[in-house]
C-alpha cells in the first residue's frame, strides 16, 4: 500500500477505535494531518531533506515520539500518545494504541482536535487578540524557559555546538548566499548587500556576548518555531494560550538561545503591523523571567528571522528565472521582509525616562503605554524588588521587602539594568 492508498484508507471511520465525523485532510510538505472529529492524526511523509530525514519507518516512528516528548512540555492537553499503523486480515489499515514493531506499517502522532480559527495568527487577523493574550504569551513564554534552565538539552552531541558564535553565523550568511542568485534588480541587490555588512559588524561586535550566553546556560532546548500560527486559544479551557508543533526533526533549529526564540516572535508579531503587541510581550517577559542580557542579541536576531521569511518566499518560486521572480507575487512579500529586516539596523535613539508620583497616579499605565509607542523597555521597582527575594510579578510579598537597605538594593538594581537596557540601544523608562 503506497502512502496515497494509506491517506484515503485512513478517511474511514472503520480504521479507527473511536466515533469520527466528518473527515478533513491538511498536509504541508512534510507531514498529513487527518482529523476525525475528536481525534487529529499526524503522519510524516516518507522524504529526506538533509536538515530532516523521514526516510525510513524507525526513523518517522522515533521522531513521532520526540513530537510528543517536546509539544508535551506546554501542550499535554493537545499532544496525546503515538499510535501504530497495521493492516488487518482484509488488509485494511487499522489505528491501534499499541502494536509489535514488526506489524507497524506506519506510525502517527495523537492529538487532540481543536478549533483552527482560534490560532493567534488567525485571532491577529481579526484584530481580536487583547492586550491580555499578549501578556499570557510573554508570561507563558517566560515561564517555559526558565523551566528549561536544567534541562539544555542534547546539545553536547552536535558539532557545531548550537548557540555558538559559529552556529549563529551560518545560518544568516547561508540566508544571503541563497537569495541572491534570485534577485535581478539593483535596488534590492543594494539593499541585500547593505543587510549583509551591517548583519557581519553586528556579529563581530556581538561574538563575544554570545559565547558567553552559551556558557552561561541560556542556550536550551527551545520550541524552535513560535510565531502566532503556533499558539492556539482554547475556549474550552478558559481562554488559555498554549503553545503547540515544536520543531521535532532538527535539535539545531530548537537547541538555540531564549533570546533568539523570543526574537522570533517579536519579529513576527511586528511583520503584522503589530509592534505595539510585540513591545507589551516583551515588557512582560522581561517583567516575569528577568533576562535583561539577551536585550543586545535581539534586534540581530529579528534581522535574521526576518530574511528567512524573504527567502522563503523566493525559494518557493526557485524554479523561474530571476526575471520571473520579480513579477511575481511572492516578490512584493520578499522585499516587505527585506524592508522590516532594514528596519532593525536604523540608527537608535534611546531616552530614559523616571516617572514620578503618589501611588495609584497611574504611572504604570503612562510607562506602558509611551513604551508601546516608542519601543521602550519598562524597569519596574516592584518587579525588581520582588525578584531580590525570588518572587514574581504575581505573587504576594510582605513588609519585610519594603525595608530601607532593600529600597536601596532595588534601586541600585534598577540602576544596572538601567546600562543594560541603554547599552543595547534601547529607549528606558523606570517606574519607581
Amino acid at each position: 500500500m503506497d502512502a496515497d492508498q494509506l491517506i484515503d484508507a485512513l478517511q474511514s471511520p472503520s480504521a479507527y477505535p473511536h466515533a469520527t465525523g466528518d473527515f478533513e485532510l491538511f498536509q504541508t510538505h512534510i507531514s498529513w494531518v487527518i482529523l476525525t472529529g475528536e481525534y487529529a492524526y499526524k503522519i510524516k511523509k516518507p522524504m529526506d531533506f538533509g536538515f530532516l530525514d523521514f526516510s525510513t519507518l524507525a526513523k518517522r516512528k522515533h521522531f513521532c515520539e520526540e513530537e510528543i516528548r517536546l509539544n508535551s512540555r506546554f501542550a499535554p492537553e493537545i499532544y496525546l500518545d503515538v499510535v501504530a499503523i497495521m493492516l488487518d486480515g482484509q488488509g485494511q489499515p487499522r489505528i491501534v494504541a499499541q502494536a509489535n514493531d514488526r506489524d507497524a506499517i506506519e506510525y502517527a502522532v495523537r492529538m487532540r482536535q481543536f478549533d483552527a480559527t482560534q490560532t493567534l495568527d488567525n485571532l491577529a487577523g481579526a484584530g481580536v487578540l487583547s492586550d491580555a493574550d499578549i501578556e499570557s504569551i510573554g508570561i507563558s513564554l517566560a515561564e517555559f524557559h526558565q523551566r528549561l534552565r536544567d534541562h539544555p538539552g542534547p546539545a553536547s552531541k552536535l558539532q557545531p555546538v548550537p548557540g555558538s558564535p559559529a552556529s549563529v553565523w551560518a545560518p544568516v550568511k547561508e540566508n544571503f548566499d541563497q537569495i541572491r542568485p534570485l534577485l535581478v534588480r539593483s535596488g534590492e541587490l543594494s539593499k541585500l548587500d547593505q543587510l549583509e555588512k551591517w548583519a557581519e559588524g553586528e556579529y563581530q561586535r556581538l561574538e563575544s556576548s554570545l559565547q558567553q550566553r552559551l556558557d552561561d546556560g541560556y542556550v536550551r532546548e527551545c520550541h524552535g518555531d513560535l510565531h502566532l500560527g503556533n499558539m492556539v486559544k482554547l475556549p474550552d479551557q478558559g481562554g488559555k494560550i498554549v503553545f503547540f508543533d515544536s520543531i521535532e526533526f532538527n535539535e539545531n533549529f530548537r537547541c538555540i538561545d531564549v533570546a533568539k526564540e523570543t526574537a522570533f516572535t517579536l519579529m513576527d508579531l511586528e511583520s503584522r503591523g503589530m509592534a505595539g503587541c510585540a513591545n507589551r510581550l516583551l515588557n512582560t517577559y522581561l517583567d516575569y523571567g528577568g533576562d535583561f542580557g539577551g536585550l543586545p542579541l535581539i534586534g540581530f536576531y529579528k534581522a535574521y528571522y526576518a530574511m528567512v521569511r524573504a527567502k522563503i518566499n523566493l525559494l518557493q518560486v526557485a524554479s523561474m528565472t530571476p526575471e520571473e521572480i520579480a513579477s511575481h507575487e511572492n516578490y512584493a512579500e520578499f522585499c516587505r521582509y527585506l524592508e522590516l529586516a532594514i528596519s532593525y539596523t536604523g540608527h537608535k535613539k534611546p531616552f530614559y525616562a523616571i516617572t514620578c508620583g503618589v501611588s495609584g497616579s497611574g504611572k504604570s499605565t503612562a510607562a506602558l503605554s509611551i513604551a508601546a509607542e516608542t519601543g521602550a523597555i519598562v524597569l519596574r521597582s516592584d518587579v525588581e524588588r520582588k525578584r531580590l527575594f525570588g518572587l514574581s510579578p504575581r505573587q504576594p510579598s510582605d513588609r519585610k521587602i519594603y525595608t530601607q537597605e532593600v529600597s536601596e538594593q532595588t534601586f541600585s538594581r534598577l540602576a544596572n539594568l538601567s546600562q543594560i537596557v541603554l547599552q543595547a540601544g534601547l529607549p528606558c523608562i523606570v517606574d519607581a
